[in-house]
């Protein structure tokens, strides 16, 4: 393998990767520290009183996990594009798809991020518990479908293996 081969094939990835992964580590810190509830989308467009019924803490602690857990795989890239292992791409779309999923599912369950016990408690409505019921529902039919489009590009490459001669 040449030089000029090298740099295209692994340098050249791994330092894209970096210019992506350096920012998003920086902010998965601010997150990490409880800091930086504006930057949560939709968090910032809430009113104050609706902003103080969350604890932001524990939402940019979450969106911190989240950010590491996309970011931190993503270093892996350049290496399977360097020893041509299409299978590690399709493993890290698939264990995307999976924090995905178990993110929004865990985000919009549960009211983990609703303050508790002396703090403010949200006093629901029987209208905001039907909508979050169908929030919930539309969130688990979205994450079915991000989970299924992996395992069909998996299925397809298993096929083209496996019946394709070489």
């Amino acid at each position: 393998m040449s030089t000029a081969e090298f740099v295209l094939l692994f340098v050249l990835p791994s330092v894209i990767v970096a210019i992506v992964v350096i920012p998003f580590l920086v902010i998965s810190i601010i997150f990490l520290n409880g800091k930086g509830a504006d930057m949560i989308a939709g968090f910032n467009t809430m009113s104050k009183e609706e902003q103080a019924k969350y604890d932001k803490k524990a939402m940019c602690r979450f969106v911190g996990v989240m950010t590491l857990a996309t970011i931190l795989p993503l270093m892996f890239m350049p290496i399977g594009i360097f020893m041509g292992m299409t299978l590690m791409s399709l493993c890290l779309a698939l264990y995307y798809a999976m924090v995905i999923i178990g993110g929004l599912v865990y985000a919009n369950t549960g009211g983990r991020f609703l303050k508790q016990g002396d703090e403010v408690v949200a006093e629901e409505t029987e209208s905001e518990k039907a909508e979050q019921k169908q929030q919930e529902k539309y969130t688990l039919i979205i994450a079915g479908i991000i989970a299924f489009f992996p395992l069909l590009i998996l299925l397809m490459v298993i096929l083209i293996v496996l019946f394709i001669p070489r």
